[in-house]
C-alpha cells in the first residue's frame, strides 16, 4: 500500500467512518457474506478489516470461529477493539497486508473487502494471503470493479484527487493477479449496489 497516506486518511476517518459508509458496508459486505461458507469453528483472517464490521457480524454467527483483522490504521483497530471487546475470538493487529505477519497455513479462509484498490503491490498481498491460508482453505477478495463506466470515472478522479487511492482494477486483470499469485480462481462474479457502485467478488480455493 501507499502506506503513510492509506493510514493518515483513515485515522483521521475514524470518528466517521461507520456513521458515513454504514450502508455501503452493509450491502457490501452481504455479498461477501452470501459466498463465505461458514463451519462451525476455524481461522479467519480479514486484511483490511477497518472498524471490524465483519469480525463483528461473525462473532455473533459463528461463535467458534477465530477472527483476526489486519490494517494499517491504529485509530480504525482501535474502533474495531472497542466494537468486538465482548467477543474474546476476535483479535486485530496493525500490519500491511503486503507483509502479514501469520504463519503459514494458518488460517482456514482469508477475505478482503474493498481494500485492493488501496494496494501498492496487489501481487505480494494476494502471494501473501496465498502464503497464509491453509491447503483446503479459500480466498475471497471483494473490491470496486472497473470494468463499469461509472467506476471507471470514479477510478479516474481517485487518481487524481486521493493520495491513499492506487487503481481500481476489471475482473479480468483481478483474475490474472490471482492466477500470477498462484492462486486457482474458482468463481469471479460482478455484482451491482444500489444506484451506479459495481463490485467484483473473486474466489479461490487451494488444493489439498
Amino acid at each position: 500500500m501507499p502506506t503513510h497516506s492509506v493510514k493518515n486518511q483513515y485515522d483521521r476517518l475514524a470518528t466517521v467512518y461507520d456513521r458515513w459508509w454504514h450502508g455501503y458496508v452493509r450491502r457490501s459486505l452481504a455479498v461477501l457474506l452470501d459466498r463465505l461458507d461458514r463451519p462451525p469453528e476455524g481461522r479467519l483472517l480479514d486484511v483490511g478489516c477497518g472498524t471490524g464490521a465483519l469480525e463483528k457480524r461473525l462473532a455473533h454467527e459463528r461463535p467458534g470461529w477465530r477472527l483476526t483483522g489486519v490494517d494499517l490504521s491504529g485509530e480504525m483497530l482501535s474502533r474495531a477493539r472497542r466494537k468486538l471487546r465482548d467477543h474474546p475470538n476476535a483479535r486485530f493487529r496493525q500490519a500491511s497486508a503486503e507483509a502479514l505477519p501469520f504463519p503459514d497455513d494458518h488460517f482456514d479462509r482469508v477475505v478482503s473487502a474493498s481494500a485492493l484498490h488501496y494496494f501498492e503491490d496487489p501481487a505480494t498481498a494476494l502471494r501473501e494471503m496465498h502464503r497464509v491460508v491453509r491447503p483446503g482453505g479459500r480466498v475471497l477478495v471483494l473490491d470496486w470493479c472497473r470494468d463499469f463506466a461509472a467506476m471507471k470515472l470514479l477510478d479516474a478522479v481517485l487518481r487524481w484527487i486521493d493520495p491513499a487511492h492506487r487503481r481500481c482494477y476489471t475482473l479480468g486483470e483481478a483474475r490474472r493477479m490471482f492466477e500470477r499469485a498462484g492462486l486457482s480462481v474458482r468463481r469471479a462474479t460482478t455484482h451491482r449496489l444500489p444506484w451506479w457502485w459495481h463490485l467484483m467478488l473473486v474466489e479461490a480455493k487451494l488444493q489439498v
